[in-house]
């Protein structure tokens, strides 16, 4: 190449070079490009000019194929293209004289015979590179209308190209960019009279193309473009056409030989599209694409069902017919759902109604496909007004395996049996009571009842009582003697005596007749457990208005058939506790309560249960005998389960003799020996025992061996950590700390208090000086920390309980510093350092060397943090790095380490290590005050430091200053404050989620607690912050996932604060104010509206959900508390008047929020509001029209154009209606 440089020294050689026909075409681009940079020593007037010309001319070439699919050719056109931009006559001259469309064509052509769809690469370079070219050329708004051949062949050669590059491979390339160029380059063209033409041509020669790409992964901009080409030329537009020829979809088939899946999902793609455009030939395009693709039917019949498309009544029958086939194991009722919503008269008629209710598919009752058609299928006979037909049909077909016959069904159409009226239900109960009157009628139990309860069930649904005229048949069924050993007899008996007690008192003695009729015998076969409960139901009802002495001996005849031939005891149980705890507990004699709380105690799940009830704790005779039955350990034998019900019995219900008994029976569980040793089943009896133990000791007792044995809680203690396990440990500790304040708390009116510290005390200081080996005995020193904590200095100071485990400590400190292998040992030394550290003993800060060690940890920790780590190790780390933090704060006491501190929480923050700010506020408040002052500037400075920490750390860590300020007339501070403030303001679009809500805490802080830090110019600073946020050009982008609906709560919340807490200083800043108000409120717009307006910050557009009614709600109380009134009282000369300042602002206030209201209508009218949006928007707005005057009103209408006005009428219209207060 060098040497044809060499050659290539005049305009003339370059020319001839050129025009050459055996030129190669990668010489032919490098000289090209050379020439443009200037690399050859040539000069060519107008250089681009006559480039860009022979571009053209050499691509419009046919020979020239390599020249066409050249990425560098195409680069080239594209950057002379570009260079010419402000020359347009040149531009236009060039592109009129050439046929683009047909270079386009060809190269199409060319890439798809000539390179391989292996080599996706290339193809990729080569799409991207024309792309480019046509958005250049684009640009110069140089598209014109195509000839019919051309766009024809223009589209055919781009599709075939899609296909060939994105078929059969596992990459899919993005055609984005070319089928948006494309689409913008066609629509010129297929429009106006020519159009029938373009369609004619498209069917015969683009559709089977179009067929086989539209069923590929289509990326957004090509579904696009296809979808507009298939809509628009589908078919001719001649509006009296019924059917539609899709025959070149079958010749694709075999052309392209299409798999089962390819045929699937072309089928489903084009028939999406033609519902939409030709609605009226859908029936047409579906026959046949069901015949192309068999599989897709289901999908097929289902867009029709959701577009309403009518198909052909034998397609109907026919499909009925295969639903049904009895050779199927089951029934498809999805596809059913598909063809009721096509043709709800269709599946209502009474040969297909019948099919459908004799169906007795097994396990299908309880699929959401079968309850979504029986929904609807029973909503149709609602909205028809044929309910009673349809029960009386479904009563037909009752049997006890159908699958419309179940709880779901049941309960749904007792909802629709509300809808009937009372001449309605009557009928449909006389003609359902009928066949009780007979001797023999010729239906079964189910077909005789289940109707009658669904129609019972409804009045439970209404919450009232039936009307008068439906007591006969009610009397009717409660009468009933037919069927007597049935269930659903007894059901129906139960539901009607519970509508109210005169059917009791009036029914009573015939039903407990019905019932004694029943022999329980454990040798009969007759009772099964649906009839037991039915009966016990029944009588149960009746005994709670009426007292009868065989109620007892049906008891102890229930109680025997539960224990002894019940299949399903847990029925009855859970029966008992959600129903009839009350009854049993006033109506049974002690022997039988004792025997009914022992059968509960069989089973383990029944008892648990019981014990978990609240109402049963609140039958004065019931608790006590399940607290006998749980001190009786024979009697429940689960002891695991026996600790856990005492884990969650209320503590009032238990007397203190039984708390006293069961806390030393637990105690001494979980100290004996063989619940020590270590193991899977010990460590989960340990847990249960101590809970049980930590929920009894809420109401600790002097009696009770842990509370008055020092020795006993030392070894209760110790024994916890042998298992090694965190949770074990923690409610232990817990447990021992309500021991030790007890005894703290009661230590002057009890002798025995004060021993039991002193000896605690005296026992830990024996117990860590005997101590040798530090590794195996950290439970010394971890309940030695735990007495100092809590115990008071004057208890301490003779025994040096906290000089003797510092020492420990430090020496434990020593040992392990530097060996990993002794990092838990590092780590529970440092835990123990930091409680002491908060008990602010004297003796932890006159030990310098403990500053060093725990500094060296704290380095090693945030090391850690830094490197990837799994989650165990990280929380290891995590845990010393706050440990370390904790005791260095409160040793800190020069600039130095206060400022290494700082520094440390900084980074402890952007490691997610969760410490206190407390911490660090009480580390400041150490300072001189020109030391304070010069550390804040410092923080401040390097908040947006590319260098530094996330600025989130930085805004936390700035936080703590204006906590720690004793002054508060420290101008340097308010100065530092206000560079905050500035700062944040121009790196808005920086700010990352947790920067915002570091961000808004900070201000809500300063306006709640410091506001005398903030100057009117941090005000003015802080609401265009907030204006900048909720603005499309400045605000800070979050990722799609982020909870935006919190953070526009929380700016919203902070907003308020703002102007809650300034109400004075806002006055002449009601510009700022209502440019606020409509920042936020343009947040709220609709994400979804097609409107191209941009009113929404970025964190808003590109979440994956836009902002619901909880950020509606916090902008309706931020408009609510700027418009409310705070009213004070003061006498006058004449008259106590009502006056307030924020009456004076609410007046001035009026004058400008007209604005916000003039962007409210404008904002629903262009981009509109999601209904859960405006429904927490519109409270807002009748404020704002409370607070407007008439005057203003009269300005908003004039300022609105012709098209706002009608719905800011209908608005205050709604307020004068809804929102506007109306006194009496």
């Amino acid at each position: 190449m060098s040497d044809l440089k060499t050659e290539l020294d005049t305009s003339e050689k370059v020319t001839r070079f050129l025009r050459n026909k055996s030129s190669k075409t990668e010489d032919l681009v490098i000289v090209v490009k050379d020439l443009i940079d200037g690399n050859l020593n040539v000069f060519l007037p107008q250089k681009e000019v006559v480039i860009l010309q022979w571009i053209f001319d050499y691509l419009g070439e046919r020979k020239n194929t390599e020249a066409k699919i050249s990425v560098g050719f195409w680069n080239v056109l594209s950057s002379v293209w570009v260079s010419l931009a402000d020359d347009h006559d040149t531009l236009s001259r060039t592109y009129l004289s050439h046929n683009f469309a047909g270079i386009l064509t060809e190269t199409f052509n060319q890439a798809t015979t000539k390179i391989s769809s292996k080599d996706n690469v290339k193809i990729q370079s080569l799409v991207d590179e024309i792309s480019t070219a046509m958005e250049a050329i684009s640009k110069s708004n140089l598209w014109f209308k195509l000839p019919l051949d051309s766009t024809i062949s223009l589209i055919l050669s781009y599709t075939k190209l899609y296909i060939h590059a994105n078929r059969n491979t596992t990459i899919q390339l993005s055609f984005e960019k070319s089928s948006l160029l494309i689409k913008k380059f066609l629509k010129s063209t297929l429009t106006g009279s020519d159009l029938k033409k373009f369609s004619a041509a498209f069917n015969e020669k683009i559709l089977s193309h179009v067929f086989v790409l539209i069923g590929m992964d289509l990326d957004t901009y090509s579904k696009d473009l296809y979808n507009f080409l298939v809509s628009t030329l589908i078919a001719t537009p001649d509006k009296k056409a019924t059917e539609i020829d899709l025959a070149p979809a079958q010749s694709a088939v075999n052309e392209y030989k299409l798999t089962d899946e390819e045929k699937h999902k072309s089928s489903i793609a084009l028939y999406e599209i033609l519902v939409v455009t030709l609605p009226t030939r859908s029936d047409s395009a579906f026959s046949q694409l069901r015949k192309i693709a068999p599989s897709a039917l289901k999908t097929l019949v289902s867009i029709s069902s959701s577009k309403k498309i009518k198909l052909d009544s034998d397609f109907l029958k026919s499909t009925m017919s295969q639903i049904f086939d009895k050779k199927k194991e089951s029934v498809d009722w999805q596809l059913l759902s598909f063809i009721h919503n096509i043709d709800e008269s269709f599946l209502t008629e009474r040969s297909h109604l019948s099919v459908i209710l004799a169906t007795t598919t097994s396990n299908k009752e309880n699929s959401k496909e079968f309850h979504a058609f029986a929904k609807s299928f029973i909503d149709y006979f609602t909205n028809s007004r044929e309910l009673p037909q349809f029960i009386l049909s479904w009563k037909k077909h009752l049997v006890p395996n159908s699958c419309w016959y179940n709880d779901f069904i049941s309960e749904y159409l007792s909802i629709q049996v509300r809808t009937l009226s009372n001449i309605q239900l009557k009928s449909l109960l006389n003609t359902l009571v009928h066949p009780l009157t007979l001797e023999n009628p010729n239906e079964t139990p189910d077909q005789l009842y289940q109707p009658l309860i669904v129609c019972v069930l409804s009045f439970f649904q209404q919450r009232t009582l039936p009307h008068s005229m439906l007591f006969d048949p009610l009397f009717t069924a409660l009468q009933s003697k037919v069927n007597i050993t049935s269930s659903e007899f007894w059901t129906l008996k139960y539901l009607i005596l519970s509508i109210s007690s005169g059917f009791v008192q009036k029914f009573h003695a015939l039903i407990v007749s019905q019932a004694q009729s029943i022999d329980y015998g454990l040798d009969k076969k007759n009772v099964n457990d649906s009839l037991a409960i039915g009966v016990m139901q029944s009588l149960f009802r009746i005994a709670e208005y009426i007292e009868f002495s065989e109620f007892e001996n049906y008891v102890s005849k229930l109680i025997k058939y539960i224990g002894k031939k019940s299949k399903s005891p847990e029925i009855f149980f859970e029966t008992m506790c959600d129903r009839w705890l009350i009854l049993i507990n006033i109506r049974l004699r002690k022997k039988y309560k004792e025997r009914l709380i022992g059968l509960f105690a069989t089973n383990k799940n029944a008892f648990n249960k019981l014990c978990s009830t609240e109402l049963f704790f609140e039958q004065g005779s019931l608790s006590p005998l399940a607290l006998q039955t749980l001190a009786d350990k024979k009697e429940l034998k689960n002891e695991l389960l026996r600790i856990k019900i005492i884990s969650s019995m209320p503590l009032q219900v238990i007397r203190g003799s039984s708390r006293k008994e069961l806390l030393n029976n637990l105690s001494d569980l979980a100290l004996s020996e063989k619940n020590l040793k270590a193991s899977d089943e010990t460590l989960e009896f340990q847990l249960t025992a101590r809970a049980a133990i930590d929920h009894l000791l809420s109401h600790p007792s002097s009696t009770v061996t842990l509370v008055s044995d020092s020795a006993a809680l030392q070894k209760y203690f110790y024994s916890a950590f042998s298992f090694g396990n965190h949770e074990l440990e923690t409610l232990t500790r817990a447990s021992c700390e309500k021991i030790i304040n007890y005894n703290i708390k009661t230590q002057k009116e009890r002798e025995e208090g004060a021993k039991f510290i002193f000896a605690l005390v005296n026992e830990a200081v024996s117990s860590l000086k005997k101590t040798k080996k530090h590794s195996n005995n950290f439970e010394q020193l971890e309940f030695a920390t735990l007495i100092v904590s809590l115990v008071h200095s004057e208890n301490l100071q003779e025994s040096g309980l906290d000089n003797v485990i510092l020492k420990s400590l430090t020496k434990i400190l020593q040992t392990t510093k530097g060996a990993d292998k002794s990092l838990n040992d590092a780590l529970h030394a440092i835990q123990n350092l930091a409680i002491l550290s908060t008990t602010k003993t004297n003796e932890l800060s006159k030990s310098p060397e403990i500053f060093a060690v725990t500094g060296t940890y704290a380095t090693l920790a945030l090391k850690k943090l830094v490197e990837p780590q799994d989650g165990k190790e990280r929380a290891i780390f995590k845990n010393l790095a706050a440990s370390c933090f904790t005791v260095l704060t409160h040793l800190s006491s020069t600039k130095d380490q206060v400022e290494a501190c700082l520094a440390y929480y900084i980074s402890l923050l952007e490691q997610e290590v969760g410490v206190s700010n407390n911490d660090v506020v009480a580390c400041l408040q150490q300072l001189e005050e020109a030391d304070f002052n010069f550390l804040f500037n410092e923080t401040i400075g390097s908040l947006f430091d590319p260098e530094s920490a996330k600025p989130f750390a930085y805004i936390t860590a700035v936080t703590a200053f204006p906590r720690a300020l004793k002054d508060e007339e420290n101008v340097a501070a308010s100065t530092n404050v206000t560079e905050l403030l500035t700062n944040v303001i121009k790196n808005c679009d920086k700010l990352s989620e947790g920067d915002l809500l570091s961000y808004l805490s900070f201000v809500e802080y300063m306006v709640k607690d410091r506001p005398r830090l903030l100057t009117q110019f941090c005000l003015d600073i802080i609401i265009s912050t907030f204006v900048r946020i909720c603005t499309s050009d400045f605000g800070p982008s979050f990722t799609p996932k982020s909870d935006i609906d919190s953070i526009y709560a929380q700016l919203a919340s902070v907003a308020s604060s703002v102007v809650v807490f300034n109400r004075s200083r806002l006055n002449g800043r009601y510009h700022l104010l209502t440019q606020l108000l409509t920042s936020l409120l343009g947040c709220l717009t609709n994400t979804d509206s097609n409107c191209t307006s941009n009113f929404q910050p970025r964190w808003v557009v590109n979440s994956s959900k836009p902002l619901g009614e909880k950020a509606a709600d916090a902008y309706t109380r931020l408009i609510s508390n700027l418009s409310s009134t705070v009213i004070s009282y003061r006498e006058t000369s004449e008259r106590y008047k009502l006056s307030s300042y924020a009456q004076m602002l609410k007046k001035h206030l009026s004058i400008y929020i007209g604005v916000v209201l003039i962007n409210y209508v404008r904002f629903s009218l262009q981009e509109g509001f999601t209904p859960s949006v405006r429904r927490g928007l519109v409270p807002g707005f009748y404020m704002v029209f409370n607070t407007i005057g008439s005057e203003q009103l009269k300005n908003v209408n004039l300022l609105l154009d012709s098209n706002s006005r009608p719905y800011f009428k209908t608005l205050y219209e709604d307020y004068m209606t809804y929102g506007k207060w109306k006194s009496e």
